[in-house]
């Protein structure tokens, strides 16, 4: 059995249990907590060509020097009562900031899109991350980290490794109304490569609601014969934060 695939969750609840000390656990009674619910249409190419609805909530709590986010998305559709579309996107993840350019995280990430090649994806990571850009309108931070996969493929087979994971997000406030993000993330293991970009461009409109323009792909460099190595979504949303 190969031990290296459970070094990254051992390793994430050691970063997670870390306390913080000294002046360091005095800033951890500062609390705050934001979110967001989005719901649109959805337009799929790759695996899938469909018109859908999909939907999504994200929140994050920043409490001292630790930051906790998550992100769930999914989508479907049914022709005839048959399922022509079903895909679901979570994420999960913690950072340890030490001052104001370095922290250590922890993440998971989870991929099912069943129409898919590689049908589940599982992946553990821990790593660190610098900011290397922050100004009034422009954040730039970059990760890089290792950890663990279980993948599902199409005939029910499963493979299961040690990754390397590469990625970052950028972001850039336009203006007082439009703000861009963009998100790359790079899971690289002996048997396949995982790459998920996600660009958005989001419109405030009033109040706490927002109008979004998103793009994501999706790509695996190993995929069974007959399967499509690359899927693409483009979302128009409605954002609503709380």
């Amino acid at each position: 059995m190969d031990h290296t695939i459970y070094l990254a969750p051992l390793l994430a609840v050691v970063l997670l249990a870390t306390p913080a000390h000294g002046r360091e656990a005095e800033t951890a009674t500062e609390k705050n907590f934001s979110g967001e619910v989005r719901l649109g249409f959805e337009s799929t190419t790759g695996n899938t060509d469909t018109r859908s609805l999909a939907g999504a909530v994200s929140a994050e709590y920043l409490r001292g020097l630790w930051a906790y986010s998550g992100r769930v998305s999914g989508s479907g559709r049914q022709d005839n009562g048959i399922n022509a579309e079903e895909q679901y996107h979570a994420e999960l993840k913690a950072e340890r900031h030490y001052g104001e350019k370095n922290y250590l995280y922890g993440k998971i990430l989870y991929d099912r899109d069943r129409f898919a090649g590689v049908v589940r994806q599982l992946y553990e990571t821990v790593g660190y991350g610098r900011r290397i850009v922050n100004t009034q309108n422009h954040e730039l931070n970059l990760e890089a980290g290792v950890g663990a996969r279980q993948t599902r493929l199409l005939d029910n087979t499963e493979e299961d490794g040690a990754v390397l994971q590469f990625g970052g997000d950028y972001r850039w406030q336009i203006n007082e109304h439009l703000s861009f993000k963009q998100e790359l993330t790079v899971n690289h293991g002996s048997d396949n490569t995982y790459t998920m970009s996600l660009s958005t461009l989001e419109s405030a409109l009033a109040g706490n609601l927002s109008l979004l323009l998103t793009y994501r792909v999706d790509n695996n460099n190993e995929v069974p014969a007959g399967s499509r190595k690359t899927d693409t979504k483009t979302i128009l949303a409605l954002g609503y934060k709380f």
